[in-house]
């Protein structure tokens, strides 16, 4: 494969116009093409536009514990967020399967939708997203269709839903009015390592429209391939953003990759960072974990790894920047989250003013906009709630 460095003069321009920020990435930055893509490996010396260092503050919070507050904002669980237009946040509960719509003050609106199978009723809906016209999508995979509804709640319509399986990608609404869906498959015939995750894309009216090339991923299976590894184990960790275009990263490496729907990678893009050893400690909760099942606990004893996942979420804001979640060495779990521009450069790391609950194979609810990063935390009493965070760029 071809290698050929770029210089940074001739390389930074027309990356940072791209992102209407006219800063060269710094020296720290090296931006190579190999072969058909760009490849981008950061030092981790920061690089805020301007020099203006960016920070997080938290300006809304929605939840509270079951002894104080309206029921409205006392949340069992939660499953997913989304935001509109117009700062609405809604919120979607698991266990009663309904959504909460919060105005950008945090006062509540109403409610969409109860358990059940009726037209606006959900059986197992599972992920949220916000469609032209701020019309809320509800992916719900009990009932196996996609709802769509106005903002006011009422019910636009009721699409089938022609796949099975949920992956772990986020199902987005694409600019041109159409939708994105995720597909598992097993390509050699049955359950095993290999894994194919297939984007498929659906048009306005929830018909499919193409199926395209897969992401294909190896996970580490345990006990001669009869299960795989459950703890610890690196996962393939996927986005997309409203133009289509896949974000996805193997959570055990701080390695982003960026393709087209079709199969073509354009960007490849590092951060140099230490993995978390694993310690006693975790092998501890393993044991717990699987205390009763002694033969699965001594399997996934046995295949555990070194160190633990890097990367457990990728979050793009759509306005020209993609949010990293990672666990690092030094830092404190789910208190950071890395900024990189669209284009591969790191700009810098944000410090959570809490700790986003970090799992393996499950990435950290969140949504970014171009003014703020919202993310479900867990609060002492384990009780969830939704915070939004203002993104402060600074002065400079």
């Amino acid at each position: 494969m071809k290698r050929a460095t770029v210089s940074l003069a001739a390389a930074a321009l027309p990356l940072a116009i791209s992102c209407g920020e006219q800063d060269r990435p710094p020296a720290t930055t090296r931006i190579d093409t190999v072969g058909t893509h760009i490849e981008v490996t950061n030092t981790g010396a920061p690089n805020w536009p301007s020099g203006a260092v960016w920070s997080l503050e938290e300006d809304l919070r929605l939840g509270t514990d079951a002894s104080s507050g309206d029921l409205e904002e006392q949340f069992a669980d939660i499953e997913s967020i989304a935001s509109d237009s117009r700062g609405r946040i809604y919120v979607l509960g698991w266990a009663d399967q309904d959504i909460r719509v919060f105005d950008a003050t945090g006062e509540f609106s109403h409610t969409i939708g109860r358990r059940g199978e009726g037209p606006s009723e959900f059986g197992g809906a599972g992920e949220l997203n916000v469609g032209r016209g701020d019309t809320l999508v509800v992916l719900d995979d009990g009932n196996m269709r996609y709802a769509v509804f106005a903002p006011d709640g009422t019910l636009v319509g009721v699409r089938r839903r022609d796949i099975v399986g949920r992956g772990p990608a986020l199902r987005m609404p694409l600019d041109d009015g159409r939708y994105l869906d995720w597909l598992i498959t097993f390509p050699d015939g049955r359950f095993g390592e290999r894994l194919f995750q297939h984007p498929i894309r659906y048009d306005s009216g929830f018909e499919r429209a193409d199926t395209f090339p897969p992401i294909e991923f190896h996970q580490t299976m345990v006990a001669d391939g009869r299960m795989p590894l459950l703890n610890f184990a690196s996962s393939l960790v996927v986005s997309a953003d409203r133009s289509g275009a896949v974000w996805f990263a193997h959570s055990d490496e701080y390695r982003i990759y960026k393709r087209s729907l079709s199969g073509d990678t354009s960007l490849v893009f590092q951060l140099s960072a230490e993995a978390v050893p694993l310690g006693e400690a975790d092998r501890d909760e393993v044991r717990r974990l699987w205390a009763n099942r002694p033969d699965i606990q001594a399997d996934q004893l046995g295949a555990l790894p070194d160190t633990k996942p890097v990367v457990y979420g990728i979050v793009p804001d759509h306005a020209g920047h993609v949010y990293v979640f990672p666990d690092l060495a030094g830092e404190d779990p789910g208190t950071i989250v890395d900024v990189f521009r669209e284009t591969g450069e790191y700009l810098g790391r944000l410090e959570l003013p809490f700790a986003v609950p970090l799992e393996s194979g499950r990435q950290p609810t969140a949504r970014a906009t171009a003014e703020h990063l919202y993310v479900v935390v867990r609060d002492s009493l384990d009780v969830p709630y939704v915070a939004r965070l203002r993104i402060d760029r600074g002065s400079g």
